[in-house]
Formats: structure tokens, C-alpha cells, sequence
């Protein structure tokens, strides 16, 4: 078998013809889920698989290559305490540290789960996929980053899109071929695959109040002022101020 003295041992499984196409690791058990099979390495477990509630000894007679499982008979359900394999040395427990409990188990790398379906309200594991799909079925905004010449998120919008995505402008500039200033927000209201400025909608979130012109100085676009209380007749003169409509007088003129 190829399980050795003190070897940190792995346990895997899969279906048979997974299991044909891979390449078989050392010190790797791996269990075929549709044949019922078990495999130490390449080489096929045919040994017996035996148990018991104390530390395996030499008085236990087994081939070598048995599997050996301490079992704690007062917990429920009962639980794998270590486990064991007989090698030409006697009984040596496996190193099974890297396992995670069933309580508070903590995962490292990148631990995958099945996704649920749409729509799905239980206990169950909500995967990355599950949560983009529910934030795409209700059209709900997702925040991508920031979009500018220099440090943001990204310089251009994406080709591939999805509806709700955000990005938040950091650098002004002409976006979804509308100009932005710095804190506006793009959102796309469409799919797409395909650079598209139809699939975004700029919402503008620094517009100022208009700014007059001056003799000297040209104005700028922005928000009406708001007239004050009593304002109701007045005109917005190009100044940006409101200003009481010039009296008219009226006189006679003969020939």
C-alpha cells in the first residue's frame, strides 16, 4: 500500500470514471462514490477495515495494509477518534490533523459548494454564483469600483456587463459617451458582451447651481436657483439671479 510511517494521509472521492482519469497520489485514499470501491494510492483496499473504542495492539492480528478505527462509542452519533493501519512496523496511527471538524469547521484555500437554485430561502451554503445571480434577478446595484485615468478600479468600462453593476467616476472624464465629473455614478441597465454606451446610465451627483455670467466671465451650466418666498413673477436673468419684470408704460403718439 502506499501509505507510509507518519504520513499525513488524504481522503478524496469521486465517481469510477473520475477516478480512471486522474493521476493516483501517494498516501491519498480515495473513495469511489457509485462502486462502493475504496483505493490506498493505485492500488485497490481489500484488507480489513476493523474497529474499536481503544488503541489498536499486537494482539489484534491483521494483514499488513488494515485499516484500524478507534471509535468513540459515547458520543452521538459516534464519532472517528484516529485511525490506523497496520504496517510492517505494527499498527501506526494516520495523521488526520488536517481535517475539519463538522463544529466551526475553518476551510483554507478555495472551498467550493454546491449552488442553489434561484429564489432558494434555507440554511444552505449561498455560494458566490448564487448571490451575483440573486443580485442580477432583482436588478439590485452592485458596486464594481471606481473608473479613472489614475488609481481606479478600472479605465474603461468593462465589455462584458451585467445589469446593476456601479462604478463610481475618480477621474473626470467622457464615460458612456456622456461627460462625468469626479463622484458620479455609472450604472449599467443592460446585459451585454460588447463595449455599448446605451447599456449605462450616468447619474450625476455634483451639479452645482448655475453660475451667472458676468461683463467679463461666461456662466456655467448647473441647477435652476431656487427662488425665494414671494419670487412667483420673477424671471432667472443671465446673471443666475431672479429679477422683477420690467414695467411697461404705454403713451399716446399722433401724426
Amino acid at each position: 500500500m502506499a501509505i507510509t510511517n507518519n504520513s499525513l494521509v488524504q481522503f478524496k472521492y469521486g465517481t469510477q470514471q473520475a477516478f480512471e482519469g486522474i493521476t493516483k497520489e501517494d498516501n491519498v485514499i480515495y473513495f469511489l462514490q457509485d462502486t462502493h470501491r475504496i483505493f490506498i494510492g493505485s492500488q485497490e483496499f481489500t484488507r480489513p477495515l476493523l474497529s474499536g473504542t481503544s488503541v489498536p495492539d499486537s494482539n489484534i492480528s491483521a494483514p499488513e495494509g488494515s485499516l484500524y478505527a478507534r471509535i468513540d462509542t459515547t458520543a452521538t452519533p459516534n464519532k472517528l477518534i484516529n485511525l490506523y493501519c497496520k504496517t510492517s512496523s505494527g499498527w501506526t496511527e494516520l495523521n488526520l490533523s488536517y481535517l475539519a471538524p463538522l463544529a466551526s469547521p475553518s476551510f483554507t484555500g478555495t472551498p467550493t459548494a454546491p449552488t442553489a437554485a434561484d429564489g432558494t430561502s434555507t440554511t444552505q451554503i449561498a455560494t458566490t454564483e448564487f448571490v451575483m445571480n440573486a443580485f442580477a434577478a432583482n436588478d439590485a446595484m452592485l458596486f464594481k469600483g471606481t473608473i479613472g485615468q489614475t488609481g481606479a478600479t478600472v479605465t474603461a468600462l468593462p465589455n462584458e456587463h451585467k445589469q446593476g453593476w456601479t462604478y463610481k467616476v475618480a477621474t473626470a472624464g467622457t464615460y458612456a459617451g456622456q461627460i462625468c465629473e469626479v463622484g458620479d455614478m455609472i450604472i449599467c441597465v443592460t446585459d451585454g458582451n460588447a463595449a455599448n454606451d446605451d447599456h449605462w446610465a450616468v447619474i450625476q451627483t455634483n451639479t452645482d447651481v448655475m453660475l451667472g455670467a458676468t461683463s467679463n466671465t461666461n456662466g456655467s451650466s448647473g441647477l435652476v436657483p431656487a427662488p425665494a418666498q414671494g419670487g412667483q413673477d420673477k424671471y432667472l436673468a443671465g446673471d443666475g439671479t431672479w429679477k422683477d419684470i420690467p414695467q411697461m408704460r404705454w403713451s399716446s403718439f399722433t401724426s
